[in-house]
């Protein structure tokens, strides 16, 4: 009975470590993304001088997931609410 709980904990405890590593693998991946959508925002309010709104909503059909998510939340969290900008922001950021 005690290696069967033993080859449970070593099996579990292996599996978690690998969904960790995958996490901190895809970190650097989502990092980049987020500065793409980031520099494609600059762009959309400096050139084309669009909403916020709207910058977000085209954003989030270009990026892939997940940052795709952050920029969704972040438009209907907008067009829900007319508050301020950063305090929306916090929110979205504290949910992802």
């Amino acid at each position: 009975m005690k290696w069967i709980g033993a080859l449970l904990f070593i099996s579990t405890t292996t599996w978690a470590g690998f969904e960790w590593s995958k996490r901190l693998v895809n970190r650097p991946k989502h990092i980049r993304q987020l500065k793409n959508a980031l520099q494609i925002l600059e762009a959309e309010i400096l050139y084309s001088q669009a909403p916020l709104i709207d910058a977000f909503e085209l954003i989030s059909k270009q990026i892939p997931k997940p940052t795709k998510y952050f920029f969704q939340m972040l438009t209907s969290d907008l067009n829900k609410n007319k508050t301020d900008f950063l305090e929306i922001w916090k929110k979205v950021l504290r949910r992802i």
